[in-house]
């Protein structure tokens, strides 16, 4: 990829065809080759006053969907990217969080600190906006009054959309009429992930599309005749509802609750892993007046007590035994099936202390957003079906209220061209 770089490539500003308070879109020209690294600059908002953004999504936390098309045909999209990014943003490493701040204009990773022991267990301090822009340049974490390019962020598309990432190149006059669409948050979900959630209004700042596009020669002609087309795994979601867990409060020992879900958004295609994102509902919980969580907002992944996941596919269960026990072993099968994380030490826990037969919960020296369970399928689904099981703790209403149970996939399909010059393609689950 990098001898592509040389005289042959021109990097294209691209302004956006339409943009307004809900939606931006691109247009890619036709009988062009562009390489599939799309990224998007000068993204952000101005609001009535200064407010931070969220750590795990920084600033880009403006936009709510991201989608590739060809004239009106999909070719791949993440429709809620609130919750897709805080969650992709904890896989980076530790020390690649530090640049991911910078371009997004939040922050992530820990560092240890013996001085300062607030946001975590003694010696460990999750970073936080402040920290940052401390530390690298004054970087800024807020959305600014007016209009202040230096606290907007740069976005790469291609990490977000997995037809890019599989693809070296865009030969748009194959895959014609190529649009980059960009839906926002509306006021209501952009105060629920900023760190403060009293904005009264909200503009999105109008974008620029940086694309690289390959010059006339004999490498683009080359490019062009040995197109095949290209599979890739997006991104697909699914979202039930844990139902709230009643007499808590007038127990003295947890209440265990069991919740069973049949799952149709992934039949008949091949997936090959499941990623569960509780979500909570009850803004109480992550909100302290007009303070938001500084780390996700609403959208962090708050561990349960005594969790059990079971996954059942096409009649058969996953897990031996009752199903996927335990914090840890949800950790582990995250590190093994999706790759190294940067959560805080203890951040996938919940603390909670026996007194007296009195179980209550113990919280407040964690970050407590790292409740994510994965679960390998490699199958083609017909059936699939999602147990549940958690338990209420008396003193903690994360662990009892209800909870958006968000079902993430990583499905299987593919671009292939049909047989004949200039007759088009086809997108299809493989």
């Amino acid at each position: 990829m990098a001898n592509l770089y040389n005289s042959n490539i021109t990097t294209r500003y691209l302004e956006p065809v339409n943009h307004n308070n809900g939606r931006t879109e691109f247009r890619l020209d036709n009988d062009a080759v562009y390489l599939s690294n799309l990224r998007l600059i000068n993204v952000g908002a101005v609001t009535n006053a200064d407010k931070a953004a969220t750590q795990m999504r920084g600033v880009s936390s403006v936009i709510r969907s991201i989608a590739l098309y060809s004239g009106n045909q999909l070719l791949d999209q993440v429709t809620d990217m609130n919750l897709w990014e805080t969650y992709t943003r904890t896989l980076h490493s530790n020390e690649n969080q530090t640049l991911q701040g910078v371009l997004s204009r939040g922050s992530g990773g820990i560092f240890t600190d013996t001085e300062q022991t607030s946001g975590g267990p003694d010696g460990f301090r999750s970073v936080n906006s402040a920290l940052l822009k401390n530390r690298v340049n004054e970087i800024g974490g807020a959305f600014p009054t007016a209009t202040d390019l230096t606290k907007a962020s740069w976005v790469s598309v291609q990490s977000i959309l997995s037809f890019l990432k599989n693809s070296v190149h865009l030969p748009t006059g194959i895959v014609k009429d190529m649009r980059l669409v960009i839906l926002y948050n509306n006021l209501a979900q952009f105060n629920l992930g900023a760190g403060n959630n009293d904005a009264t209004s909200m503009t999105p700042n109008k974008p620029l599309l940086v694309a690289d596009e390959v010059n006339p020669s004999d490498m683009r002609d080359m490019m062009v005749s040995d197109y095949s087309g290209v599979s890739y795994t997006p991104v697909e979601q699914e979202r039930v509802i844990v139902k709230e867990i009643q007499g808590v409060n007038t127990n003295v020992e947890p209440v265990e609750q069991q919740s069973n879900f049949l799952l149709t958004g992934f039949n008949n295609k091949y997936v090959e892993k499941l990623i569960c994102y509780q979500q909570l509902t009850n803004p109480a919980t992550w909100q302290q007046g007009t303070q938001n969580d500084t780390r996700t907002g609403a959208f962090g992944c708050p561990p349960q007590f005594n969790p059990v996941v079971q996954w059942r596919v096409n009649g058969a269960n996953k897990y031996p035994g009752i199903g996927l026990e335990g914090h840890n072993r949800a950790l582990a099968m995250i590190v093994d099936h999706v790759g190294d994380s940067s959560f805080v030490p203890g951040g996938n826990t919940i603390g909670v202390v026996g007194n007296a037969n009195v179980y209550s919960a113990n919280l407040g020296q964690l970050p407590y957003h790292n409740g994510y369970t994965c679960m390998p399928i490699e199958d083609n689904i017909s059936e699939l079906q999602l147990s549940f099981t958690r338990s209420g703790v008396e003193g903690d209403g994360k662990t009892s209220q209800q909870l958006f149970m968000n079902i993430f996939g990583i499905v299987r399909k593919q671009l292939s061209l049909r047989s004949g010059a200039g007759q088009g393609f086809l997108i299809t689950y493989v």
